[in-house]
């Protein structure tokens, strides 16, 4: 789900947005695994998931309000794969959430050995 509020570069309004990095190079998964927060926490504790650009794309040209869901890329000190997922805040909140949904069941665990997503057992 989103949390903070951006600025979305293209119109200067506010958006919802969740945190993403974006799988540029083989290193991205091994970077996002090893990010900390400033306590030393994990950033990630749950693990890492694979959300495929094409499942982002569908859902972004199938929303029933048109230019509701957004991506970017905002590079960030300290990561350069860094990005977001963003939301225009006034859509309703379920629909928020069916958005949501959508990516969720897209995404893939990325096993510990870092190799390719498990397989669905849906």
């Amino acid at each position: 789900m989103p949390g903070e509020r951006c600025s979305l570069e293209e119109n200067h309004s506010e958006w919802l947005e969740t945190s993403v990095n974006w799988e540029d190079d083989d290193h991205a998964v091994a970077f996002t695994r090893a990010q900390r927060s400033e306590k030393g926490q994990p950033l990630n504790p749950h693990g890492v998931v694979r959300l495929p650009l094409p499942a982002i794309e569908h859902c972004m040209a199938n929303t029933p309000i048109p230019k509701t869901l957004a991506r970017e890329r905002r590079v960030v000190t300290g990561n350069r794969y860094h990005g977001n997922l963003l939301f225009e805040p006034s859509m309703p909140k379920q629909m928020i959430r069916q958005l949501a949904g959508m990516l969720a069941l897209a995404s893939k665990l990325v096993p510990e050995s870092g190799g390719a997503s498990e397989p669905s057992t849906g």
